[in-house]
């Protein structure tokens, strides 16, 4: 195994409640995006061996409980998906040197626990992976301009502690993942 190597990228004074990273390939600059407690969003970025930059997305006043992040690399869009206090999903985007963007996707019933978020390249198609309150796994997916779907993809009576999401090109696969309360990992693929 090569060595591991580990660097304070920034710090926040308020704290972090979501997470998420990508690569931006065109640019070759890697991207974390921060929620903090405070409902601030924002982006940290950098290039290998080259300063790290910060900049605030958005504030919600709702309060920010967890994000999921991607980059549409045919669109050259940068896509964040939060999740927020008050149920609802957003979309925060971008183009790199262009004004940021937010729309509201759906809102939820249930409270937010946890979001994923990714981009289906033969399709087209953006999707949120949310997991809400009552253990329903829901995927939202839309096409740009276009109009926003849900369906329930399960339900854990167990509750789900966190979520994660992804597209394998090479199967045309989506996978949904659900941690849950009761030590179970779960996958759900179509």
């Amino acid at each position: 195994m090569s060595s591991v190597s580990q660097d304070v990228l920034a710090s926040f004074s308020n704290a972090i409640v979501g997470v998420a990273g990508y690569y931006v390939t065109g640019e070759g600059t890697q991207h974390v995006i921060v929620g903090t407690n405070d409902g601030t969003l924002t982006e940290v970025y950098w290039k290998s061996g080259q300063g790290v930059h910060q900049d605030v997305l958005a504030n919600f006043l709702s309060g920010i409980v967890e994000v999921g992040g991607y980059y549409v690399a045919n669109e050259g869009t940068q896509h964040v998906i939060v999740g927020t206090s008050d149920g609802n999903l957003t979309e925060v985007y971008w183009r790199s040197g262009q004004g940021v963007h937010q729309d509201v996707l759906t809102n939820f019933s249930n409270s937010i626990i946890g979001v994923a978020g990714y981009y289906v390249t033969n399709e087209g198609t953006q999707h949120a992976i949310v997991g809400t309150g009552d253990g329903n796994l829901t995927e939202v997916y839309w096409r740009s301009g276009q109009g926003v779907h849900q369906d329930v993809l399960a339900n854990f009576a167990s509750g789900i502690a966190d979520v994660g999401g992804y597209y394998v090109a090479d199967e045309g696969t989506q996978h949904a993942i659900a941690g849950n309360f009761d030590g179970t990992l779960n996958e759900v693929y179509w």
